[in-house]
């Protein structure tokens, strides 16, 4: 996926790019508080991406952002199915365990704790995972 963005701060080898947000990036979930502070700003509707300025751009420079499908997607797989998988699981050998008359409250803590468990191992996973080749940095060659 690509997209067109400019650059509006370079600092330390980074690039901060801004691009307008698209109707891929879905509905901002802003609270009407910060959706009041970015009309103000005149920020609304734009996203802020920091890149490796690999191509040495300068402030104000328009720059094509290439995004590896294939990473975002197993990303997205991870962080939705992995939860779900988690706690449907935890609910499963909450139950074997329980025997023959199982009660639904430990069920659904066991399955609350394994979807939290869940989320550990992935906010672990997400240090560790290079971020560095998600976003490739371009030259502009128009539309």
């Amino acid at each position: 996926m690509n997209k067109v963005g400019v650059i509006t701060k370079v600092e330390d080898g980074k690039a901060v790019v801004m691009m307008a947000s698209s109707g891929t990036c879905g509905d901002c979930g802003c609270s009407p508080l910060t959706k009041r502070q970015h009309a103000e700003s005149g920020e609304y509707g734009k996203k802020f991406v920091v890149v490796n300025n690999t191509i040495n751009s300068k402030v104000g420079d328009p720059v094509n952002l290439e995004f590896k499908t294939t990473k975002m997607l197993k990303a997205s797989l991870a962080l939705y199915i992995l939860p779900l998988i988690m706690m449907v699981l935890g609910i499963l050998i909450s139950n074997k365990l329980q025997g023959e008359n199982p009660s639904d409250i430990i069920s659904f803590i066991s399955g609350i704790a394994a979807l939290a468990v869940s989320y550990v191992i992935l906010s672990i996973f997400d240090k560790k995972e290079d971020r560095e080749d998600l976003i490739k940095l371009s030259e502009f060659r128009g539309y």
